[in-house]
């Protein structure tokens, strides 16, 4: 099974993702912000890193960019609640990395998490 890593500001929805994916046999590790989830890549290396795309502090397209180089080989899936906004479209630019749209769609979440495994 895979370790994944979920980061979101809105702690209430990554703890939920985490729940659902440890209950189907991943190790999770949730973040609330970019610099703690770069301090937990910096110990644990992570499959697949879940990210949300607008977050303050560090947004979720910057944060895959410090991941290639904290975590090289993690596989990038970033969500995100606005479709219309610079940074999801930024998102989109960074080639290979899906974008899941709010609310998730948890069975094509965890058939990239399957595939990340």
């Amino acid at each position: 099974m895979a370790h994944v890593l979920i980061v979101d500001d809105n702690v209430a929805l990554a703890e939920n993702l985490a729940e659902i994916l440890s209950d189907g046999g991943h190790e999770v590790t949730v973040a609330s912000s970019g610099p703690e989830a770069l301090d937990a890549a910096g110990v644990q290396h992570f499959a697949l890193a879940v990210l949300d795309v607008a977050m303050p502090e560090m947004d979720g397209v910057t944060l895959a960019r410090c991941l290639e180089t904290a975590s090289p080989g993690t596989a990038v899936v970033f969500m995100s609640g606005y479709s219309n906004t610079a940074q999801h479209r930024a998102a989109e630019q960074i080639s290979g990395h899906p974008i899941l749209d709010k609310p998730l769609d948890i069975l094509e979440l965890l058939s990239l998490v399957e595939h990340a495994a």
